[in-house]
């Protein structure tokens, strides 16, 4: 998981990559999933009660560039 600065003041945006697959968002907002078997394809993660924590956790414990 890597978390990188956003263009909007205070917005981290995160990427994670495995195999055959790609998760991004924009930690305070939005989700997708990229799926190499599916190339132009983006598969937007439903926005529930959960996801602002998820997006959170994984923010916190991601890798952030110098």
């Amino acid at each position: 998981m890597r978390s990188a600065a956003g263009a909007e003041a205070g917005v981290r945006l995160l990427r994670a990559d495995g195999p055959g697959w790609s998760f991004v968002a924009k930690a305070d907002d939005m989700a997708f999933v990229l799926l190499d078997e599916v190339p132009r394809e983006v598969l937007p993660v439903a926005r529930g009660e959960r996801l602002p924590a998820l997006l959170k956790g994984l923010d916190a414990m991601a890798v952030r560039p110098a």
